[in-house]
């Protein structure tokens, strides 16, 4: 089976290894990103379709690592690869905004160490509106003048569940065939209490494919069976042992939404749960 993939390493590595294991096929494993939000999910779409990433922003759009650093634009030609159901994960609300590009948050916070900031009193000054910011803060430090651009007109803020609602809506148009979506890790913390806006996006999953007749894995039931310490090695990763776990979790939901295209691939599965 050909899978389309969208998402961070929590749907990339266990697919990953499902691949090597003769269970799907990445459609795209040549052509992809580590992304988060929904609004990062349509960013991407965006470069595959022929939109240029500019040179200067390129690991900050893409992180390093997963694409070679000399390719600043790939096209990816969706509607005619052959794939039977693509993968998406949701996993924030965040959004991380320099102009009309979406960024990888974690290489922003990377990049603000390089230069000198500090990445908690840089996050408050992303969360200021744009007409009350100035560069004062960034005096003191020695930086290419586009850095400086870079951080002071650079946003942080949370969508509402309406607008990520709405981004699905786009993603479910712009994506061909069905789509199992996945959310991220919502499991209780030390504290008995869930994380909130991971709470919210589950529900806002929920409701969308409720609607669009596509699916949502979730990741927490399998997590909460096998227990957190075994599963996960913090609050955002899964252990490098439990990805045949997730492999086996997330093509079952493949196969459901696929239905009768799944079949060899069902009785694969049924060996992998009993291994």
């Amino acid at each position: 089976m050909d899978v389309f993939v969208v998402g961070s390493c929590r749907v990339h590595r266990p697919l990953r290894w499902a691949q090597d294991n003769g269970l799907v096929r990445i459609a795209n494993g040549n052509c992809h990103w580590f992304t988060h939000s929904a609004r990062e999910c349509l960013q991407y779409l965006d470069v595959l379709d022929g939109r240029e990433i500019p040179a200067e922003l390129f690991d900050l759009v893409v992180g390093t690592g997963n694409v070679k650093p000399d390719t600043t634009s790939m096209i990816f030609d969706l509607a005619s690869s052959p794939h039977e159901v693509s993968v998406v994960e949701i996993s924030t609300h965040k959004q991380l905004r320099y102009r009309d590009w979406h960024l990888h948050l974690d290489q922003f916070r990377i990049k603000s160490r390089e230069l000198g900031l500090h990445p908690d009193i840089l996050s408050d000054r992303l969360k200021v509106p744009l007409g009350s910011r100035n560069g004062n803060f960034l005096r003191e430090f020695e930086m290419p003048h586009f850095y400086r651009d870079l951080f002071v007109e650079t946003t942080l803020t949370m969508q509402t569940d309406d607008e990520l609602f709405l981004d699905l809506i786009e993603i479910g148009e712009r994506i061909s065939g069905p789509i199992v979506f996945v959310d991220h890790f919502n499991v209780p913390r030390d504290d008995g209490m869930r994380f909130p806006e991971r709470d919210r996006l589950t529900r806002t999953l929920r409701n969308y494919a409720a609607s669009s007749g596509d699916l949502v894995y979730e990741t927490a039931p399998a997590i909460m069976r096998h227990g957190q310490q075994a599963a996960l090695v913090d609050v955002n990763h899964y252990a490098n042992g439990f990805e045949p776990v997730v492999a086996a979790e997330m093509l079952g939901a493949i196969d459901d939404l696929a239905r009768g295209r799944g079949r060899i691939l069902t009785f694969a599965l049924e060996g992998l749960r009993q291994a």
